[in-house]
């Protein structure tokens, strides 16, 4: 609805040697310059610890607004997560007890009446095959989208409103701007007729335009699924001619090696393994990491994890790339 008090940006802050984060956000900032025409709008905020903060929209499309956020960080903290946009007390028309929601969940799922889902969260692009949300009725609908490239780790929220009636959808962002740096942010929305169909076809026009389109071999097509299996040997006599993974971690879970497990096969036995289902006419599905996937991981100093090279037993772990 028009008029509904919103906040417009937050951010997450942190020095580098101290656990403690410190949320800002439009509510503390100081507004020092509005400016705009027919198609575009300008806010310059800056907040107390040195952090200014750009705020741009622009008319980019028939149904489509381009919402851009640019931070200048003059601080001694770094931002680790931005919030942007923020669209409170979103429904699709008068009267939100019909709304539908496609949210960017896996493969995508349609939540009826997300004004009583409560809050529902997920991750883009290691969590989600879709990049865009979408609140719809019969008559139309309202679009949100991240189009930052290369691609941000981005985190969908849609939270229920009190009464039912409505939800707020917004976009944060988990990078990095460190003390010293700039770093921006972009993402489009609007409303539509028809239902969430509309935003998908600009969704794949632009991601075509801006990533590259997909070329999908006609054996995807074809591919009737996969199994697990340690032997190539079990997978042709099944009769399956695609594999997505070998169980060469020990269990059916998603592998997180960014090798063969030498307690399974040497990289020379899996690469002659990939050479002999090749021989068989198998085809190789990949997997890759969210960290080959969004600029986010890289901007890290350290990464963690679990390690069990003693069996049954679960260790900590840490590595700073500087020691690397």
């Amino acid at each position: 609805p028009d008029g509904t008090p919103s906040t417009l940006f937050t951010l997450d802050v942190k020095a580098y040697d101290d656990p403690a984060i410190t949320t800002l956000s439009s509510d503390d900032a100081q507004a020092v310059e509005v400016s705009e025409n027919r198609t575009s709008a300008r806010l310059d905020y800056a907040l107390d610890d040195g952090l200014g903060v750009t705020v741009d929209f622009a008319l980019a499309d028939p149904w489509l607004a381009e919402a851009t956020l640019s931070i200048n960080n003059a601080s001694e903290r770094d931002v680790i997560a931005v919030r942007f946009p923020e669209l409170a007390r979103a429904r699709a028309g008068a009267d939100g007890t019909d709304d539908v929601l496609c949210f960017p969940s896996k493969t995508g799922r349609l939540i009826d009446r997300p004004g009583r889902a409560g809050e529902v969260t997920n991750r883009h692009p290691n969590g989600s095959a879709i990049g865009f949300c979408d609140l719809f009725d019969a008559e139309g609908g309202l679009t949100l989208a991240p189009t930052d490239f290369p691609l941000v780790l981005t985190e969908f929220t849609s939270s229920a409103d009190p009464g039912g009636q409505s939800t707020t959808l917004s976009l944060t962002r988990k990078d990095r701007v460190a003390a010293g740096e700039e770093g921006s942010f972009a993402a489009a929305f609007g409303l539509h007729p028809g239902d969430w169909h509309a935003a998908a076809d600009w969704y794949r026009g632009w991601f075509d335009e801006t990533v590259g389109a997909s070329i999908i071999p006609d054996w995807v097509y074809d591919s009737d699924g996969w199994v697990t299996s340690a032997d190539v040997e079990d997978m042709a006599g099944l009769g399956f001619n695609h594999i997505q993974m070998w169980r060469e971690t020990g269990y059916g879970g998603c592998p997180t090696y960014y090798y063969p497990n030498p307690n399974y096969r040497s990289e020379a036995e899996f690469k002659q393994l990939a050479s002999d289902w090749h021989d068989l006419g198998g085809h190789l599905g990949v997997y890759f990491h969210g960290n080959g996937m969004s600029r986010s991981y890289i901007l890290a100093d350290a990464i963690y994890g679990v390690t069990m090279q003693e069996s049954g037993v679960s260790k900590q772990v840490s590595v700073r790339f500087e020691d690397v």
